[in-house]
């Protein structure tokens, strides 16, 4: 088994995924073998414990190799398997089911993404797709998947286009090009995970792609600089999204530290409005996301919640994915995250979005003119820093002048001092090697 398919699999276990879904792993697999040029290329091909062989229990006979025994077993399995129930239980089903709900799934797009999710956690499926079909074109992947659905090729086509539910959802991609299945339609990374394990809600579901985000620790009080940007912007989401308005986009950009992920924050307690934060690392890895990880999840969070009214998105770190991704594209077209595509992704989205960026010098000013509201959030005066300060250097026992020479610095921010601040309390130091430890720390 490659490196790269135990990546993908994830935390999926493929023993516990095959014996739950293996009667529909099986039925797909006979039928196109029996039904496409899949027949003779696995004949041809085929080892002598590879894991289609092992998946289906083929063992050729005392006739060895011949293909005429191999065609007598693969008809007489496939048409024993036909008669066999297929119930379609399990968690998988569950989580179509909801998506369904989300995103009005047609009969066929479900049985696509079915198929999408099993082919990653099923290995003989994998191996045939992959190894015996090589590369696929968009008409080469519905003639199979329609094969194996038992659906016309024609049908499939209709799904598999960028203005299909599936693709627009974000829940599947299609790549340009002639190249392996699994390239040619491809998943965000850990949706796959997501449909295959039990979810017990809607929040835990989309945890591979955005998490809820934490209370803010800050207050309206450590805003007084901003206070009116704040006013107006509740009073601009309210209205806008009681009336269903698209395209909501605020834009929040500054030097790291000055607090815009926690103004954010704040802006969403003000309305009463959960928030959720695009992830920036893979589930369970810790490894960043790669940007166009991070555009997929962003796109099917703004899907997935677009019918509630009392959401809002975050998305954090924009500056990694704008613009220097995008100048990459002309050698990456299968992405479809050009200059117009983003375009559009800023004018359509139904869900109020937060873009929090360290630096905009660099963004394309086409991509700045789409937003609702740009703003700069910067280091807030002296006076809350002194009471942030005060707050997070409690119980230290630094002095009082020593703490408004530290405030002379432009460069602390409340970020800053919160991270110094917890450093010297894990160092358990006080008094004066406190004060001595904390500027170090600010200084380096």
């Amino acid at each position: 088994m490659s490196n790269n398919y135990k990546r993908h699999l994830e935390s999926c276990s493929t023993a516990a995924c095959d014996e739950e879904y293996r009667h529909l792993a099986r039925r797909w697999i006979l039928r196109i073998l029996a039904k496409t040029e899949g027949r003779q290329r696995y004949f041809r091909k085929r080892a002598e414990n590879d894991a289609i062989s092992a998946f289906l229990g083929y063992t050729p006979g005392g006739n060895g190799r011949k293909e005429e025994e191999w065609n007598r077993w693969l008809d007489s399995a496939l048409e024993e398997e036909e008669r066999k129930e297929c119930p379609r239980e399990g968690a998988l089903f569950d989580n179509i089911a909801l998506l369904t709900r989300l995103v009005s799934l047609g009969p066929v797009e479900q049985e696509v993404l079915t198929f999408r999710a099993l082919f990653r956690a099923n290995e003989a499926l994998y191996e045939l797709m992959e190894q015996h079909f090589r590369t696929m074109s968009v008409a080469t992947a519905a003639r199979v998947l329609g094969v194996a659905l038992e659906r016309p090729q024609a049908e499939i086509e209709s799904v598999l286009c960028q203005d299909g539910a599936l693709f627009k959802s974000g829940l599947l991609n299609i790549a340009e090009g002639i190249m392996p299945f699994e390239r040619k339609i491809y998943a965000v990374y850990g949706l796959l995970n997501a449909l295959l394990r039990r979810n017990a809600s809607l929040d835990d579901f989309l945890s591979f792609a955005a998490h809820r985000a934490a209370e803010p620790r800050l207050a309206r009080e450590d805003f007084p600089h901003v206070a009116q940007d704040i006013d107006m912007l509740v009073r601009f989401i309210a209205t806008a999204t009681r009336a269903g308005q698209r395209g909501i986009n605020v834009l929040v950009h500054g030097v790291p530290g000055v607090g815009k992920s926690e103004w954010v924050r704040l802006l969403a307690k003000e309305l009463g409005m959960r928030l959720y934060e695009v992830n920036m690392v893979e589930e369970g890895s810790g490894l960043a996301l790669r940007p166009n990880d991070r555009f997929g999840s962003y796109r099917l969070n703004q899907r997935l919640l677009a019918q509630d009214r009392d959401v809002l998105v975050m998305f954090d770190e924009m500056e990694d994915v704008f613009p220097d991704f995008l100048r990459r594209l002309t050698s990456h077209r299968e992405q479809g995250l050009d200059k117009a595509w983003v375009n559009r992704l800023l004018e359509e989205n139904p869900v109020p979005t937060f873009w929090i960026a360290n630096d905009i010098e660099h963004m394309d000013r086409a991509h700045l003119r789409r937003f609702s509201y740009v703003f700069e959030l910067r280091n807030p005066p002296r006076s809350v820093r002194r009471r942030i300060a005060g707050h997070y250097l409690a119980g230290l026992g630094v002095g009082d002048a020593w703490v408004e020479s530290q405030l002379e610095r432009d460069t602390l921010t409340p970020a800053l001092i919160e991270q110094s601040a917890r450093e010297v309390q894990g160092a358990h130091l006080t008094g004066r090697e406190a004060e001595m430890c904390f500027e170090r720390i600010i200084r380096n």
